[in-house]
């Protein structure tokens, strides 16, 4: 049974208050996934989203060493996701895989 990964779990906090969090979750030596990425209604747009998301991308990549991520998205943000990465969408969910 696979066990928990504490190491990706991140929490943006400002003053004293977290507006955003993700999860970066390694599943395999090369495989992970990225999921409950959340930023708080009143901050968004404001560059605090991008820059927790940018920390678990390279948590995931610098730190772990995978090289392909799973990613649970809205479909609003593909065109982000797009312009970012190779992505390759599936029936169930769309993965970013960073070779």
């Amino acid at each position: 049974m696979p066990t928990i990964y504490p190491a990706g779990c991140f929490a943006g906090i400002l003053d004293g208050e977290m507006i955003s969090s993700i999860t970066a979750v390694q599943y395999e030596e090369k495989y992970s996934f990225i999921g409950l990425y959340i930023v708080a209604p009143e901050y968004r747009d404001r560059g605090y989203g991008i820059k927790i998301w940018n920390h678990a991308i390279d948590h995931l990549i610098d730190e772990v060493g995978v090289e392909c991520i799973g990613l649970d998205g809205v479909l609003s943000e593909e065109s982000n996701y797009q312009n970012r990465y190779v992505l390759q969408p599936s029936a169930v969910f769309s993965v970013l895989c960073l070779l």
